[in-house]
């Protein structure tokens, strides 16, 4: 039986590899603002949840038995991204360093009420409340994640603009005793996770038999990063792919580079 070899080409990348997501963040937002379209109660000292430094933006209440109140939006923006301009987003993680501060009150407690992301300057997308209820020491709580893009579709102009961020309200209610109790977020924070775009575009790629062997052409119209080309071969007898063949990229280009091996 005639022996056949299948011969691939790859591209290796300066400083990654392509394919995965890569992560940008986590990053401090660097705006602070209370909006009202939630909720009854204010957010003070706002800019305090830049850094986790045990300084906090604080909400207080003062509820009588069996009272409840709902705070306005905590509105962080301007988180300072600079994504590749063609990347795509695989998912947003927000981070909030909370806790709750009682003075008087039975049965009481602090619960998530929205948690919404903000693209162009606007509060939308899926809400993401978290779990149980705040704690009563300072401690990080997670939305979101490495996938999931919070029902929204975003640009890599979507991240990187000044007016992208996160708007955080909760929900206190009283129980069998009057209260007094200050709702404290410490920190926010993000991580944008982003496909890295191809980094090479191919023009024109074939294989020409030569006798007892296959030579490979092929010309790219741009190049971005681009470190070398491999050519590797695997006979259909074989498991393993074997390198035949390395070729040096040009690394950065918007011209026509031609290559062969």
């Amino acid at each position: 039986m005639k022996k056949v070899s299948t011969v691939v080409l790859s591209l290796a990348i300066m400083n990654g590899t392509f394919g995965q997501c890569a992560s940008a963040g986590p990053n401090n937002a660097s705006t602070f603002s209370n909006n009202t379209s939630v909720g009854s109660v204010a957010w003070t000292n706002s800019s305090n949840a830049q850094n986790s430094d045990n300084s906090f933006a604080v909400s207080g209440f003062t509820l009588g038995v069996l009272g409840s109140a709902t705070t306005n939006y905590l509105v962080a923006t301007n988180f300072g991204f600079s994504l590749p301009p063609t990347s795509s987003i695989c998912g947003i993680k927000v981070e909030m360093e909370k806790q709750y501060d009682l003075f008087l009150g039975l049965l009481s407690g602090v619960h998530d009420y929205s948690i919404r992301l903000v693209k162009g300057g606007v509060i939308q997308g899926d809400d993401n409340p978290a779990g149980p209820g705040w704690p009563s020491s300072d401690a990080y709580t997670t939305y979101g994640g490495s996938s999931g893009n919070w029902g929204l579709g975003w640009t890599a102009a979507d991240i990187n603009a000044s007016n992208f961020g996160v708007a955080i309200s909760c929900n206190v209610s009283a129980g069998l005793a009057a209260l007094t109790m200050d709702a404290k977020v410490d920190h926010l924070r993000i991580t944008v996770y982003y496909n890295n775009p191809l980094p090479v575009t191919f023009k024109l790629f074939k294989a020409v038999q030569e006798k007892d062997r296959v030579r490979l052409k092929w010309t790219t119209a741009s190049e971005s990063n681009s470190s070398y080309f491999i050519a590797e071969r695997k006979a259909n007898t074989e498991t393993d792919w074997k390198t035949i063949d390395s070729v040096k990229a040009a690394g950065n280009s918007v011209t026509d580079k031609f290559y062969e091996a």
